[in-house]
C-alpha cells in the first residue's frame, strides 16, 4: 500500500472493520482502481467482489448474499 507522487494509490489497499474484521481490498494502478475489488460485510463475510479497469468494472462481478452464498 503506497502513493505515487501526486498522492494516488499503488497496489493493494485495505480497510477493516472497527471489530478487526476485513471490510475492503482493492486494487490499484495509474492512479485508478485496476485489478480486484473485494467488500465484506462486518462479519468478514465477502459479500462483492469483480475486477476493475481504469475505474470502472470490467467481466463478472459477483454480489453475495450476507451469509456468503450468490
Amino acid at each position: 500500500m503506497t502513493r505515487a507522487g501526486k498522492g494516488e494509490r499503488i497496489g493493494t489497499w485495505q480497510w477493516y472493520h472497527s471489530n478487526g474484521k476485513p471490510d475492503t481490498e482493492e486494487t490499484h494502478g495509474n492512479g485508478k482502481l485496476n485489478g480486484t475489488y473485494k467488500a465484506h460485510n462486518e462479519k468478514g463475510v465477502l459479500i462483492k467482489e469483480g475486477i476493475y479497469k481504469d475505474d470502472k468494472r470490467e467481466g463478472e462481478y459477483k454480489l453475495y448474499l450476507q451469509t456468503g452464498g450468490l
